[in-house]
């Protein structure tokens, strides 16, 4: 898409704030180290930014966080005045990103502050394991039990990371990204040449920086359908191009690795006239293997899927007694009014601009958050929460299973809550993200020639030019939220998660392949 140019000095924003002038601005020339004021001033707009545009992240930090958002701003706002240079404030800005509860948000320091940063000093990677829900953390190495890293007691140094490095909603999920932290070298703490580790028993082992090779363990499991479960009684009874189907005597197992292009076109949920590979060859294919040759269980492996498109053509097949769409709601902000910003939140949209207008014509979007409405619009031309009809000949079973974990993401979320609203769905494994977030909206923050801080916010998949400023920092926070009838929020909620599955000494490394085993063995 072609970017905008804008005249910083003409462009809409809704505050600034004048600073003492910073000497060269633009891109070409050196960008003066910023004062206390000013570095002060650069943390409470990006903050202040956030605040006004964000549907999702201060509120959810507030119910799940004991560093409530408050707090956390200003720790963000202290570490930014502390910094004595360049590598230190990219840093104290860089890690407000680590701190937005929410996995679709992206923070990143523009050049004239970033490209004066040395590079980030880190621990001496170290490979760990962890126990969950009682928590415990232990050596991939040698199986002790670890109690202090660097001196620092472990489970305070995980605390600490929860509450100040963790985007993910959940516990289980932090604790994957932090095992992942200290694998690649852990960066949230004071720097060290040698990392020590102290164990249960009183011995210690002390690591160099030369002795590990990072990113010793696998991040991606294989989606070749044939390799996925080499430990499991399964015969793979068809292999799309997004999924795979396995069988046992009672139960099919179907694996959705992602959800991808459809093959179809965009109105075509039922997958009647599939003209290309993609999800609904996948789904037609399933339908005809199970209603030829009927299991009462269907297990779905949902574990590792990270979303991607818009799923209905699946819970079309999945539901017997149709479904609803999830319900969102956007938050009001003055950008919405344009219509480039707006159709980009929308997804493009023609149902949700035809909702829109009639919200305009009736003078219902005087609140802070715009009235609730059904996310992709398919039961009504209005967006209105109306029933869907299921496929006329779905996938076929009696009782469905859906195996979860923390990184099952937005389109994932959104599947396993319809499922089990709408398909009487159990759910086993670990919480899984919780953050069905889509609408997003973009914001950079930037220094104008005469010294104001200003911020402009446009639509995701668009860019800005600044013809007489500098940006600083550029983010992307949620516009929407995903929320009961009543308004309440669902990311975070923990409910989503039926049965827990432990995570223990004997099964952290193949805890997928247990999570489905155990789910298996309770049919």
């Amino acid at each position: 898409m072609t970017p905008h140019t804008f005249n910083a000095m003409t462009m809409l924003t809704l505050c600034s704030l004048t600073l003492p002038a910073i000497a060269a601005v633009d891109e070409k020339a050196e960008f003066s180290y910023p004062n206390k004021t000013q570095r002060i001033a650069i943390a409470e707009y990006v903050l202040s930014t956030m605040e006004r545009i964000d549907a999702l992240n201060s509120e959810q930090r507030n119910l799940s966080r004991t560093l409530k958002w408050p707090a956390y701003k200003e720790k963000v706002i202290l570490n930014a005045a502390r910094a004595q240079n360049f590598t230190e404030l990219n840093i104290a800005l860089d890690n407000i990103h680590y701190g937005i509860i929410n996995l679709h948000s992206f923070l990143q320091v523009e050049p004239a502050i970033a490209k004066h940063a040395e590079p980030i000093l880190t621990w001496p990677s170290v490979r760990i394991g962890y126990t969950w829900p009682k928590l415990s953390f232990f050596s991939l190495d040698n199986n002790k039990t670890i109690t202090e890293l660097n001196g620092h007691d472990i489970h305070e140094l995980f605390n600490d990371y929860y509450n100040q490095y963790c985007r993910h909603n959940h516990d289980n999920g932090c604790l994957s990204f932090f095992s992942k932290n200290l694998e690649y070298g852990y960066r949230f703490a004071k720097p060290a040449t040698t990392l020590t580790i102290t164990y249960q028993n009183g011995s210690q082992q002390h690591i160099e920086h030369s002795q590990i090779t990072q990113s010793q363990t696998s991040e991606t499991e294989s989606k070749a359908c044939k390799s996925r479960y080499p430990s499991l009684d399964l015969t793979l009874a068809y292999q799309g191009s997004q999924s795979c189907l396995y069988q046992t005597n009672k139960s099919y197992v179907l694996k959705i690795n992602e959800f991808g292009p459809w093959g179809a076109e965009n109105d075509d949920i039922y997958c009647l006239k599939p003209n290309s590979a993609g999800m609904c060859n996948d789904i037609n294919a399933i339908k005809k293997i199970t209603q030829t040759n009927f299991k009462d269980y269907l297990v779905i492996d949902m574990q590792n899927n990270g979303g991607g498109s818009e799923n209905t053509p699946w819970i079309a097949a999945l539901t017997h007694a149709g479904f609803y769409d999830n319900l969102i709601t956007y938050k009001n902000i003055l950008e919405l009014q344009d219509p480039d910003t707006r159709a980009s939140a929308f997804y493009s949209s023609v149902q949700a601009e035809k909702w829109y207008q009639t919200i305009i014509k009736a003078q219902l979007n005087t609140s802070e958050y715009l009235p609730i409405r059904a996310d992709f619009c398919r039961g009504s031309a209005l967006c209105e929460n109306k029933q869907i009809p299921s496929s006329i000949n779905p996938i076929a079973y009696k009782k469905m299973l859906v195996v979860i974990n923390e990184h099952c993401v937005s389109s994932c979320d959104d599947f396993v809550w319809r499922m089990r609203s709408y398909a009487g769905a159990t759910t086993l494994g670990q919480y899984p993200a919780t953050d069905g977030t889509y609408a997003r909206v973009n914001a950079t923050v930037y220094i104008t020639s005469s010294g104001e801080i200003k911020s402009a916010v446009y639509g995701e998949g668009r860019s800005l030019q600044f013809e007489d400023a500098t940006p600083l920092v550029t983010f992307r926070m949620p516009l929407s939220k995903t929320v009961t009838p009543k308004g309440k929020i669902r990311e975070g909620d923990k409910t989503v998660l039926d049965i827990a599955l432990p995570i223990d000494k004997t099964n952290f490394t193949e805890i997928n392949l247990s999570n489905l085993a155990h789910t298996l063995q309770r049919l």
